[in-house]
């Protein structure tokens, strides 16, 4: 039995998208830069932890923004849902080994919930204290228009402000 040719459509095949995907996420690079001047969230939960100081001890200082909030399949969450974690409490949130061992998911939600909360408001209060500060190199005109190649925090966040639409 002879076989004939597939019949091929008359419409090529698009390779690329005409628009470019645009994520919903809200973004916001200085917000997660003061989350990692904050100290680790999980400290007191671990006790082979150096907690007296209610920090992480010095071996796992390195302090990551983890995004705890919810979100779909594949996706990260907004950059204000991001928290505090040095880097074996992030590992370990991620393996769910060590303190959060054995912790169900309605558990790790209300963790997640009280903590995006705290770290919300405290970054927001620092916010609100560093746009009233004075540049810290001491530029009357601020170290975007001095042309610094890295600003000052203050100068970081008044820049960030002016950007976000009213």
């Amino acid at each position: 039995m002879k076989r004939s040719p597939l019949k091929r459509s008359t419409k090529p095949i698009q390779k690329k998208r005409n628009t470019p995907r645009r994520s919903s996420r809200v973004r916001d690079p200085v917000f997660l830069e003061l989350v990692r001047r904050l100290a680790c969230c999980a400290a007191h939960l671990d006790t082979r932890m150096d907690t007296r100081m209610g920090t992480c001890s010095p071996t796992y200082k390195t302090i990551e923004a983890h995004h705890m909030g919810r979100r779909g399949l594949g996706e990260k969450s907004h950059d204000h849902e991001a928290v505090p974690l040095c880097a074996a409490h992030h590992r370990d949130w991620h393996n769910c080994t060590g303190v959060f061992k054995g912790r169900d998911r309605a558990w790790r939600a209300g963790f997640a919930e009280g903590v995006i909360a705290q770290t919300r408001d405290l970054v927001t209060r620092w916010r609100t204290n560093l746009k009233t500060e004075p540049c810290r190199f001491g530029r009357a005109q601020g170290c975007y228009e001095a042309g610094v190649i890295e600003p000052c925090l203050p100068c970081k966040v008044r820049e960030n402000e002016s950007k976000v639409p009213a």
